[in-house]
This record gives structure tokens, C-alpha cells and sequence, in this order.
């Protein structure tokens, strides 16, 4: 519960950060984020991963908080619009980056594969490779040749108050975009040896 969390916050609080980072998943993520926004804390509050689902579920325990994020419903007129396909076919709920990404991912590779003229995997990644693209999801979108790795921009968002929503699902405020070149640096892969 978020008052198993008391003692650690004002632990936190007494050591005055600059920023507070949840890294949980799932309800264990809404537990602890909603406790420490909760807490009002002057650091600012963000978590590895934030879904519109997730802020759909808690609403409020997650106002506040600043993450990247990959993609939102209302980032711009073309991601606007999709999302509006796609929520008049789901019961009016917004689509998530996971969504959009898939939707993204797949028409790519349908587009790489009329393209190489068949599904073999080489030849589909030989068309792949260096591509690049903006689509509904992937702004400044590159299928970087040296590591296969999709790029593109990450975005700073803020999730507001309930009380602050100009429409339903409208929980982000975009603050800044991240360019997709310092969002994925090359030649940061693991370089491990077996």
C-alpha cells in the first residue's frame, strides 16, 4: 500500500534529490508513484516506463510525474487522427505507444516486404536497413544499419491533474522533444564478451 512506502519517502525527502526515479512495472509502479507524488515532494518524479493505460487506471498518482515517453495519442494532426480510427473502434479509449509502435513496426515491414519482393529475412533486411521514415509513430524513424536498432524522437512529457484534462486521455503535456540521434547514441550496444 502507499503507506508501506512513509518511512522511505521522508527518508527520500530528507535527502533533498533532484529527482526521484520509480523503476517498478505494473501495479507495484502505480503503488510507489502514487505514493511519492502523493508526497509532494520537491524533487521531480519520473519512472522507467509510463503507458496512457497506466495513468488511465490511477489517474491522479501519476500527476506530476515527467518521463520520456516514445509516442502520445495527441502528439500531432497525423498521430490525432489515427488515434481517432482507433478509439471510435475501441470503446473511445486511446491507443498506447505499444500500439502505435506495433501498428508502425508492421506496416514497415509489410512496406520492406513488398519492397525485397518476398518474406525471406535477409532480403528484407538488406531494404530495411538505413531506412528511414516518419510514420504515425516514428518521427525522425531510421532502421539504423549498423545495429538494426529503429530510431526515432522520444518525447518529455508531464502527466497532468485530472482536474487539468482538456479532453478524456489527455493526460500528457508534451515539454520538449528529444531527437532521435541523442535519444539512440550509436555505438552504445553492449559489447560483452562471451
Amino acid at each position: 500500500t502507499e503507506d508501506g512506502y512513509a518511512a522511505v519517502i521522508e527518508e527520500v525527502r530528507g535527502l533533498k534529490p533532484d529527482v526521484v526515479a520509480v523503476i517498478n512495472a505494473g501495479a507495484k509502479d502505480d503503488a510507489v508513484v502514487s505514493a511519492v507524488t502523493k508526497a509532494k515532494l520537491s524533487a521531480i518524479t519520473t519512472t522507467a516506463l509510463l503507458y496512457l493505460s497506466d495513468v488511465d487506471r490511477i489517474k491522479d498518482g501519476y500527476a506530476g510525474l515527467v518521463a520520456a515517453v516514445p509516442w502520445y495519442w495527441n502528439l500531432d494532426s497525423t498521430a490525432r487522427a489515427w488515434s481517432d480510427r482507433f478509439a471510435a473502434a475501441h470503446d473511445g479509449r486511446r491507443p498506447t505507444a505499444a500500439q502505435a509502435a506495433d501498428y508502425s513496426a508492421t506496416t514497415q515491414w509489410l512496406n520492406a516486404v513488398r519492397t525485397a519482393g518476398t518474406t525471406e529475412a535477409d532480403a528484407v533486411i538488406g531494404v530495411l536497413d538505413g531506412h528511414k521514415f516518419d510514420d504515425v509513430f516514428a518521427h525522425g524513424g531510421e532502421f539504423r544499419a549498423s545495429d538494426h536498432m529503429v530510431v526515432h524522437d522520444l518525447y518529455v512529457a508531464k502527466v497532468r491533474a485530472s482536474a487539468e484534462l482538456p479532453e478524456p486521455h489527455a493526460w500528457y503535456n508534451i515539454l520538449a522533444t528529444v531527437p532521435a540521434a541523442t535519444a539512440f547514441p550509436a555505438g552504445t550496444e553492449c559489447k560483452m564478451t562471451q
